[in-house]
Formats: structure tokens, sequence, C-alpha cells
């Protein structure tokens, strides 16, 4: 039992590591890359108005809420947070993240950079911030329920933990408006396609999967050699493991929280284009976010 666990605590370290030098290296391509997803005008709205919706279940009489931005990349929830005029700490396990959000916000007084481990937040009190928010970080933690459950400890009575941007279960269960949706898509494209063939960077990438997959299938995911390999770091994002939203449910409850907010949505993309979105954006969903509200004991 106890090599058992010390193993598992050891290949835990190894996925943070990971992750902190892949971050350190794409800091700078970060934006670029998800920038018809997250950063599209239609998304950048969406979280906007999502996170006015979780602020208003705050305290009304508190003149400054304390808000910690975990995981916070190159400061797209940072911004957010500080336009709606909340104390932010913005943490992250990537130096490099938090030069950029040091050097676009560093000059607004209420702004804290801190810097994490990426298994716990130990370097955090209890009860120190009314809202913690969260945007596509989860599935990139070794133990997500373990982070979960220091959201706990730091909320403060009254506040407000904020989950945004994981793929929800209608993601790995489709239905068939979104099957349609993404073969339209696909479609949009096809006329696109032809151009891959001459890129030679595609069939070093096909045969370096296959290779990978012949020879390498018992590496642990995100070892360049695993077939489960992810440039991006991602850890929690296939079929047979996932971030499980009745499990963070769970856990919250069971803390006391109540959910204020659960609500699935279709992320817009590019490749939809606005006359597909919208014709599917009220018929299938991809993505969740989810507000709890840590309640007072009277």
């Amino acid at each position: 039992m106890f090599k058992a666990k010390s193993k598992k605590l050891i290949d835990d370290k190894k996925l943070i590591k990971f992750n902190e030098n892949v971050h350190n290296k794409i800091y700078g391509s970060y934006d670029i890359k998800h920038k018809e997803g997250i950063f599209s005008l239609i998304e950048q709205q969406r979280l906007q108005n999502s996170l006015q919706k979780a602020i208003n279940f705050l305290d009304k009489s508190i003149k400054i809420y304390k808000g910690l931005d975990l995981g916070c990349g190159t400061g797209n929830l940072t911004n957010h947070l500080l336009k709606l005029g909340i104390n932010v700490t913005a943490a992250d396990i990537s130096n490099k993240f938090l030069d950029i959000v040091n050097s676009k916000y560093g000059k607004n007084n209420s702004l804290i950079i801190l810097k994490i481990n990426g298994s716990d937040l130990s370097n955090i009190s209890d009860n120190s911030f009314d809202i913690i928010a969260l945007y596509a970080v989860l599935h990139h933690v070794p133990d997500y329920i373990k982070i979960v459950k220091e959201l706990i400890r730091v909320c403060k009575l009254g506040g407000i933990i904020y989950i945004d941007h994981e793929v929800n279960d209608f993601y790995w269960n489709p239905n068939n408006y979104y099957l349609d949706l993404i073969k339209k898509a696909n479609n949009k494209i096809k006329g696109k396609k032809w151009k891959k063939y001459f890129k030679l960077s595609n069939y070093y990438n096909k045969l370096t999967e296959l290779f990978k997959k012949v020879f390498f299938k018992s590496y642990p995911r995100n070892d360049p050699l695993s077939p489960r390999y992810q440039p991006d770091g991602d850890i929690h994002v296939w079929k047979d493991d996932h971030i499980e939203w009745n499990k963070i449910i769970l856990e919250l409850k069971n803390a006391n929280f109540e959910i204020v907010v659960n609500e699935d949505f279709l992320l817009y993309k590019e490749k939809y284009g606005m006359d597909l979105y919208n014709e599917y954006k009220n018929k299938c969903s991809d993505y969740k976010v989810l507000v709890a509200k840590k309640k007072k004991i009277y």
C-alpha cells in the first residue's frame, strides 16, 4: 500500500513538472493558438456575462471583493475580474505566464502575482477569497478533486467557486445535433484539406504517433513517448479519463456549498461560422460552467 501511494505521488510530481515546463515554452503562442475558441468575441462576451451573473450571488455589503484566478495563464480571467472591480490574485505554476500577466496588468494596484506548486494551495490561508475562478484549468491538474477540496478551504463563507470551460458529459456522449454540427463544419473546410498533404510535418507527426502506439504503450501520459502525450500538458481529456462533474458537485455539496449556476453551452469556434453556431447553440452543448456558493452558518 505504501509503495503504491509513493509511486502515485512521484507520477503526479512528474505531471506537474511537465505542465510547468510546457507552459513555460508555449506562453508566447498561447493566445494565438486559442484565438478561434477561447479568445473569440462570442466566447469572451459569454464569459463576461457569466462572471457578472456569478458576482451577483456575492454579499452586496462587501465593498471590494477578493478574487483568485487559479491557473491564470496569460490573464484572460484576470482581466475580466479586474474590470469587475475585484482585487485579484493571479496564480499559476508557470513563471512565464505570471510574467505576462504582470506585464499586462502589473501597474494595477488591485493585482497580486502568486506562484503555486500545481498540487495544492498550501501557500494560501483558509477563507481567503470571495470568488475563486478557474477557466480551462482542472483538466491540467493530476488530482483535480484534491484541488477542488483546496478551493473549498480557501473560499470565504458566503463566497463562490466559479469553474468554467471544461467539457461536459454531452461532449463524451454527443446527441445527433452535435454530430450534425461537426459534420457540417468539417464539410465547410473540406476544400482546404488538400493542403495538408504538402506539409511534411504532418507525415512526421503521423509516423511518430504510430511509433509511440506500437512501442511505448506502457509509458505514462504526458511523457513525450506516450500515445497519450499532449503537447499542451492536458491530462484528463479522454473518454475513460475526463473531468467528472458529478464528483465535483458532490464534494461541493458535502462541504456545505449550494450550486447556484449549472449551465451547459456550445463553445463558439471559427470553423462553425455564425450561421451554423446560431442554428445549433440551443440544440447541443459541449462545455459547462458551474458556480457554487459557500453557505454561511447562522
